[in-house]
């Protein structure tokens, strides 16, 4: 029960103090205050003897020993400096870190090989120039050379228009020239050159023979194309 309230002398409930009447039961409470609690007072233990006279007795013990074994009082305490154990030092093991080398990878690329093939080369065609006929001049003098000889005959021709005409041996050769007059050298193997002047005239075709005699009776007829198409320029 707290020092504010009282218990009711009826039902036992508590009740502040100076309350007339239980809250519980409604009798009459005693207005009187509650005694004081005593104080309780503190006890002083007495010290004993008995710890200083077990020392007594174990000194006395000690030194009744150590006359027994023949050593001195004065002795003692290099006795007990003896008897004192040395602390001994126990060795710590300190590990040692010892770096491990990692050698570095170096990659050498691998040369590619070289190939050694010889390349093949196809074959070029051949390109074949297909020559292009000279234009004939305007109102030409169309000429067949006809060579009777066994042999090639060239002819070259000074006049209004230089040629060089190339006659195959029994070949007749169809060629239109610019007309005129002309002066002209042959060339024959087995033969002397021949030199000497020959007019062509525009118009009608005319043929210019070769023979190995200068005999007209041994003349074929001359059977010169009438076409103009026929004739090529030299």
């Amino acid at each position: 029960m707290s020092a504010t309230n009282t218990r009711c002398p009826q039902c036992g409930t508590e009740n502040r103090v100076g309350a007339k009447f239980c809250a519980h039961c409604g009798a009459t409470q005693n207005r009187a205050a509650p005694p004081a609690s005593p104080t309780p007072t503190p006890t002083v233990k007495k010290s004993s003897a008995l710890p200083l006279v077990l020392i007594g007795i174990g000194v006395c013990l000690l030194l009744t020993c150590l006359s027994a074994a023949g050593v001195g009082v004065f002795a003692l305490p290099a006795l007990l400096a003896t008897a004192t154990p040395t602390p001994t030092n126990t060795p710590t093991f300190t590990p040692t870190f010892t770096p491990t080398w990692t050698p570095t990878l170096t990659l050498t690329p691998t040369p590619r090989p070289t190939s050694t093939a010889t390349p093949t080369l196809s074959p070029t065609r051949a390109l074949t120039a297909t020559p292009v006929a000279k234009a004939c001049p305007a109102n030409p003098a169309n000429v067949s050379v006809v060579n009777l000889l066994s042999t090639n005959l060239a002819i070259s021709l000074s006049g209004p228009q230089p040629y060089q005409l190339n006659v195959p041996a029994n070949t007749t050769v169809n060629v239109c020239l610019v007309a005129g007059n002309y002066s002209y050298t042959t060339t024959a193997t087995g033969f002397n050159p021949m030199t000497g002047n020959r007019a062509f005239d525009a118009g009608e075709p005319q043929c210019w023979w070769w023979f190995g005699t200068s005999s007209n009776a041994t003349r074929p007829p001359c059977n010169a194309p009438t076409d103009p198409r026929v004739y090529l320029s030299p």
